[in-house]
């Protein structure tokens, strides 16, 4: 009888092995899934990631871009450019494009000649940058 006892125990105790077993495999078998997976998201997140870099440094630069609201005008005989510069390139705008155009779109904070030396005779006009808080 104590026999059957222990025989009967193995085979319970062989059962819940068995049932143990089962389960430990289906749960690899979920990691290995959740692994590959893993895999796959974690290359596409480094594709989004360098996405995103690449925007940011684009919005970086059309931000910076925007803020540097700055006309360069090339061509300007030395021999008209006199007085203050801003007042020059302003006046310059206004018979340009006219005043109404002028008086919302675009205020000259600050114009400078370029930073040259002289100019040499028959040489071509400097050009004349200005720098605007506005632009059209």
């Amino acid at each position: 009888m104590r026999c059957d006892t222990l025989t009967t125990r193995l085979d319970h105790m062989n059962e819940r092995i068995d049932h143990h077993m089962t389960r430990l495999d289906g749960t690899e078998h979920r990691i290995s899934e959740v692994e590959d997976e893993k895999a796959e998201v974690l290359k596409h997140l480094e594709k989004i990631e360098s996405l995103l870099k690449a925007a940011v440094a684009k919005n970086e630069d059309l931000t910076s871009r925007c803020r540097h609201y700055n006309i360069r005008i090339i061509g300007i005989a030395e021999s008209t450019k006199t007085g203050h510069m801003d007042v020059f390139m302003e006046k310059l705008l206004v018979d340009l494009f006219g005043w109404e155009a002028f008086i919302d779109t675009f205020i000259v904070e600050r114009a400078h000649s370029s930073f040259r030396p002289h100019l040499i005779s028959g040489a071509p006009p400097h050009p004349l940058p200005g720098f605007s808080k506005t632009f059209f």
